[in-house]
């Protein structure tokens, strides 16, 4: 993994990183032939967010969102991984006082939640996710962290569990993982 840099996301990313996460995701629309590309989560809909519906889970991109949470004072909750110049990946996570709802009866605004995390194709199994996630995680550490992931979805499991996460319920075909604060 020589060279591979994580910043916060800048506006001059957004482009690609919306065809990075298409083409991130797209084993998944394949093999589990959703009727949607699974960029949407069911986590994200109980999140207090305006025009959260379905249209805008696919049209809008979320690091534009993170970019207006951080200058509204919400902190970076936008990363990507940079390595030769190219982005290979990313990071988006929601600070847990903009989540407010609860999910699966758990509240939301006791955590920070991942939205999404991703890598391209051609950089997986690299060890790169895991570095995108610790990241985050060391830059918010103030709160446990929540995310969800499609039943079917045993990589993302395993790779959520090896990243410290507990699988804890499975609510409408996703499980939810949680990873309580380190208090070290």
């Amino acid at each position: 993994m020589e060279n591979l840099v994580i910043r916060k996301t800048m506006p001059e990313d957004l482009e690609t990183l919306l065809q990075l996460k298409i083409d991130a995701f797209m084993d998944e629309f394949e093999l589990f032939q959703y009727e949607k590309h699974p960029l949407y989560q069911p986590i994200v809909r109980s999140c207090n967010l305006a025009h959260a519906d379905d249209d805008y889970m696919f049209s809008h991109d979320w690091h534009q969102y993170f970019s207006t949470l951080d200058q509204q004072g919400a902190g970076d909750f936008s990363y990507v991984a940079i390595q030769n110049e190219s982005i290979i990946g990313a990071v988006c996570a929601l600070p847990g006082e903009y989540s407010g709802e609860e999910y699966a009866g758990i509240p939301l605004q006791e955590y920070n939640v991942i939205i999404c995390i991703y890598v391209h194709p051609e950089h997986k199994n690299r060890g790169i996710g895991t570095k995108l996630l610790a990241f985050m995680e060391q830059q918010h550490a103030d709160r446990p962290w929540i995310l969800d992931t499609p039943e079917i979805s045993v990589k993302n499991q395993h790779f959520y569990a090896k990243c410290g996460y507990k699988k804890k319920l499975l609510e409408d075909g996703k499980y939810v993982f949680i990873k309580e604060r380190d208090t070290q």
